[in-house]
């Protein structure tokens, strides 16, 4: 018990030390870290302006996942994803829970830079969906000019406060995420709402149309009914 209570449960398992650097990781596999990860992104036929190359390129390319809290905190971001009205299966959620319990001890650089961009890629994700929805308004509406998303620049300076806020101890790093959905009354009641009609769904009581041919302006009918 005092063992888990010193230390998060993910880092137990990546045999990481609490206030320890990379834990278990060796010098060797540090040192070659930032070479493996640039080319990893020069071969991943990236845009010259994608948020995570332009993240590792203000960095040296050095890694930013040296700390077990941090993976915890992601992986808790992404699970309360739905709360939010997205789904935790774009960010890649099993994926993430599966590499961030492979221990680090004797793990080949190759699989440390694999998880190093998988988790990069997918809080970039999050936090600009979170911040800015999932769809682009440009797509739907050429002349939206009411807000723009954040620029790649902007969105790899974000990941960078992420990262450093996400150094703390405990759901440090979960927290910041959460942070970046819009803090207003209208989000928060939007939520709850969510909430409501989802605890409806499962309990069964959701009004359902019967079956039929597509209902058009102007008909007639008892499903017409239904959907009033």
């Amino acid at each position: 018990m005092l063992a888990a209570a010193a230390c998060p449960p993910l880092a137990l398992a990546l045999g990481a030390e609490p206030e320890g650097g990379m834990g278990a990781v060796g010098g060797g596999v540090v040192d070659a870290l930032p070479g493996l990860i640039e080319s990893r992104l020069a071969t991943s036929m990236r845009t010259a302006d994608d948020a995570t190359l332009l993240f590792y390129r203000l960095r040296d390319f050095r890694p930013a996942w040296t700390r077990a809290e941090q993976l915890d905190g992601l992986l808790e971001a992404v699970a309360s994803a739905g709360d939010h009205g997205l789904d935790s299966a774009d960010f890649a959620l099993e994926a993430l829970r599966a590499q961030a319990l492979e221990a680090r001890a004797g793990l080949p650089v190759e699989r440390v830079a694999e998880r190093e961009l998988l988790f990069t890629d997918m809080l970039a994700r999050l936090a600009q969906q979170l911040r800015h929805g999932k769809v682009d308004p440009r797509r739907l509406y050429r002349d939206w000019n009411f807000s723009m998303p954040a620029t790649a620049v902007e969105q790899a300076g974000r990941l960078a406060q992420l990262l450093d806020d996400g150094q703390t101890v405990g759901p440090g790093l979960a927290a910041a995420v959460q942070a970046q959905a819009p803090d207003v009354d209208l989000y928060r009641q939007l939520q709850l709402a969510l909430k409501q009609y989802r605890v409806a769904a499962e309990a069964g009581d959701w009004p359902k149309v019967a079956a039929g041919p597509t209902l058009r302006p102007g008909e007639r009918g008892a499903r017409v009914a239904e959907v009033r």
